[in-house]
């Protein structure tokens, strides 16, 4: 399968730039490592899942955690509002295909809001 280059890529040091960044400028989808410095990738989901003044741009989350400790934590980022979670190391085609569920899952839920 070859992929198409059908997205630009903006990359952030940390949970909390990426906050501020989203306040200025919107973003399609998000796609956020699970551990990081300072603040996790589950606090960042909490926190942009629970801004209730805007809607939340699709966010898969990826984890090179260990199988136990993915599956927690994986779990609470898709309760949070992750759309998918992959585990390190993933493939070109496994990335695809969790962007374009979040999408096709952003999609559903825009619909049946209206």
């Amino acid at each position: 399968m070859q992929m198409q280059r059908l997205y630009s890529l903006q990359g952030m040091g940390q949970s909390k730039e990426a906050l501020e960044q989203l306040d200025d400028e919107p973003v399609a989808i998000i796609l956020t490592d699970l551990f990081m410095p300072e603040m996790d990738g589950v606090e960042l989901i909490r926190r942009l899942t629970s801004q209730t003044d805007k809607p939340f741009p699709p966010i898969v989350a990826v984890t090179g955690a260990t199988h136990i400790a993915a599956e927690s934590v994986g779990a609470a980022a898709a309760l949070l509002g992750a759309s998918a979670v992959l585990m390190k190391p993933f493939s070109k085609e496994q990335l695809a295909g969790a962007i374009s569920f979040a999408f096709s899952q952003a999609k559903r839920s825009m619909r049946s809001a209206s």
